[in-house]
């Protein structure tokens, strides 16, 4: 029996020492139109079957932006890409995979990084002063104060004591992390 288990872990360590590929990651923040081409997930596996991309995956704010615009999603992808042989690099790869996802339909790269080195998850800057993006709300927040107005201000009656301040149709601020667990 210890024969047996001793060709099986031989048989899991086996490796094959010809065999090595390296990869990175491309980070991208880019438009996509929501009445051309298809949603994110059908852009996401257009991008994956591009020779050279391995996975695509959604990056989370803070890193990375996930924004629904009225004829727009804002994205950030992380893109995990193979070099295809000693003789490219990363920046060569990356530059054929930015340029086949700016052919799908309705797809606007707004900015992208590379991280060759297997370091940290680069910054890819959200959304800076003068961008076309820049200054976007998401939808919930527009027309907050006109509809708060609506529901709390419409009663008419003066604001008499105790009750002496006027209501505010501000936006309240959050809860602090961590305030819900008790």
């Amino acid at each position: 029996m210890k024969n047996v288990f001793n060709r099986w872990r031989t048989f899991l360590v086996e490796g094959d020492e010809g065999y090595f590929q390296e990869t990175f990651d491309l980070f991208i923040l880019c438009s996509i139109a929501k009445d051309l081409g298809g949603n994110r997930d059908q852009v996401k596996n257009d991008i994956r079957a591009i020779p050279e991309v391995l996975t695509v995956i959604n990056v989370d704010p803070p890193k990375g932006v996930q924004r629904i615009l009225p004829t727009r999603y804002l994205i950030t992808l992380k893109i995990h890409c193979r070099r295809p042989g000693t003789g490219t690099t990363a920046e060569e790869v990356s530059r054929e995979v930015l340029k086949q996802v700016r052919r799908l339909p309705g797809v606007k790269v707004i900015n992208y990084d590379v991280d060759a080195e297997g370091e940290d998850q680069p910054e890819v800057s959200p959304l800076e002063e003068g961008d076309e993006y820049a200054g976007t709300l998401p939808q919930y927040l527009k027309g907050h104060s006109r509809k708060k107005r609506r529901l709390i201000g419409k009663g008419g009656q003066s604001n008499t004591p105790p009750y002496d301040d006027a209501p505010s149709y501000e936006r309240a601020k959050s809860a602090p992390p961590g305030a819900a667990e008790e």
